[in-house]
């Protein structure tokens, strides 16, 4: 089942946003839910099922839109948040490990259309990742990898929260998430470009606050690749 949130404190908002939703479900046979929030209050406290696009406003009363993305960061009870909202110049707050896009109201259904089509799309094209641990197998999707070090014959993986050691060197992990936003920064060092903060030029800044070292051999390549990575997230999408 795949769920759509829609937060605004307008109700008249609200209620154009979900017969823009309704007519993209019944137009593409979406298996699909509709849940609504009238504050960011509403969407901190939901406990239902898991929220794959949400649909979030900016100005909204004590806690923003802002403020709800960067709460929801390590909650795994939202996938992708696009922000709606008449407020452009926020545009550049809006970027966060789980912002799909931007949208200016009002929101037409062609505009709507495409990030309903990417959310989808995404979501069905995640495969969990297979890691071999001294305590059996384990399971991340690439979205749930902050990063990986290396540690000798074996590499270390960590979430976000925690971390594990699993089988397979930093090499083997660079080729099999070679097609991701994944990438090698360092000898020892793989990156989920998503989790950066801010990129250095000798290092990055996690969302966490962890700074990792950015090689000598490899700056020019990783901040290529993050120029190109943060102008197609600006312009829409990977």
């Amino acid at each position: 089942m795949f769920t759509i949130g829609i937060c605004d404190d307008d109700e008249r908002y609200r209620t154009e946003l979900v017969g823009l939703c309704d007519d993209y479900i019944k137009s593409n046979n979406l298996e699909c839910e509709i849940i609504q929030f009238s504050s960011g209050e509403e969407v901190l406290a939901y406990e239902g099922d898991k929220i794959c696009l949400l649909l979030l406003d900016v100005e909204m009363g004590k806690i923003d839109g802002i403020e709800v993305m960067r709460r929801l960061e390590k909650s795994s009870m939202v996938w992708r948040i696009v922000f709606v909202t008449s407020h452009e110049e926020c545009v550049w707050d809006s970027f966060g490990l789980k912002t799909l896009g931007f949208a200016v109201k009002p929101l037409d259904y062609n505009k709507l259309q495409k990030w309903i089509s990417i959310a989808v799309r995404e979501n069905n094209e995640r495969v969990p990742i297979e890691f071999d641990t001294i305590d059996g197998r384990m399971y991340k999707y690439v979205d749930e990898i902050c990063y990986i070090k290396a540690s000798g014959n074996y590499s270390i993986l960590y979430d976000g929260n925690s971390e594990t050691l699993v089988n397979g060197i930093i090499k083997a992990w660079q080729d099999k998430l070679k097609d991701t936003a994944v990438h090698r920064i360092h000898k020892s060092y793989l990156v989920n470009f998503e989790y950066i903060k801010k990129l250095h030029s000798d290092k990055v800044v996690m969302q966490d606050g962890t700074e990792l070292n950015v090689g000598r051999l490899y700056r020019e390549k990783t901040n290529s690749l993050y120029k190109e990575f943060v102008y197609e997230l600006a312009m829409g999408r990977r």
